[in-house]
């Protein structure tokens, strides 16, 4: 089935399928990624002088979307790019408001400022105990961030690195502890006598 691309919309580009896309030739392709491109690089020029504009940047992986000079396989690259940047909540500035706003709800942050303090911290306990937050898992740290807010965000990271120590410290003990349950080896595959003989 042939994909007419003529007066198709941005929603209706945007719902076409990876065997739609793959059976357009190069110039349909490059109609369709053209007109992704447009609408996404106007929301990149509208987010421009504003607080999200380096959100939005970000999400487009810091660069505007074009299609000049590219093959097919680079198109559809393109394609794919432009596609995941419009369908992301924060592509737009409404959209990284709101997303920033729950955020905000979320960590327990009275303004823009503290919120920023605070998500500070949580990626610097990110850096520092990736294996630690991978295990607690992400809304646990950020309880235990708001928990312990404090205004100078070093203090904040000394006290949060005694706190997570100590969690980590109980998180070993249960390791070890479900460990020695087992005396060797064979312990572990000692189910019993077998019935079946």
């Amino acid at each position: 089935m042939k994909v007419n691309v003529d007066g198709m919309s941005i929603s209706d580009i945007l719902d076409l399928s990876q065997a739609d896309i793959s059976r357009l030739s190069r110039s349909e392709l490059a109609k369709v990624t053209s007109r992704l491109a447009s609408a996404a690089n106007k929301r990149i020029k509208r987010a421009v002088g504003t607080e999200y504009e380096k959100t939005v940047k970000d999400r487009a992986g810091g660069s505007n979307f074009s299609v000049k000079g590219k093959n097919q396989g680079q198109l559809q690259g393109e394609f794919a790019r432009a596609r995941q940047f419009l369908t992301s909540k924060t592509s737009s500035v409404t959209g990284a408001k709101k997303v920033f706003e729950s955020a905000m709800k979320r960590i327990g942050a009275p303004d823009a400022e503290t919120a920023s303090k605070l998500w500070g911290v949580y990626n610097r306990v990110k850096e520092m105990y990736p294996d630690l937050v991978t295990r607690l898992g992400s809304d646990r740290i950020q309880q235990m961030i708001r928990q312990e807010h404090i205004q100078d965000p070093e203090e904040l990271i000394l006290s949060l690195q005694e706190r997570i120590e100590n969690e980590y410290e109980g998180l070993e003990e249960e390791y070890q502890e479900e460990e020695s349950a087992f005396d060797s080896f064979s312990d572990f595959f000692d189910i019993g006598e077998n019935p079946f003989l």
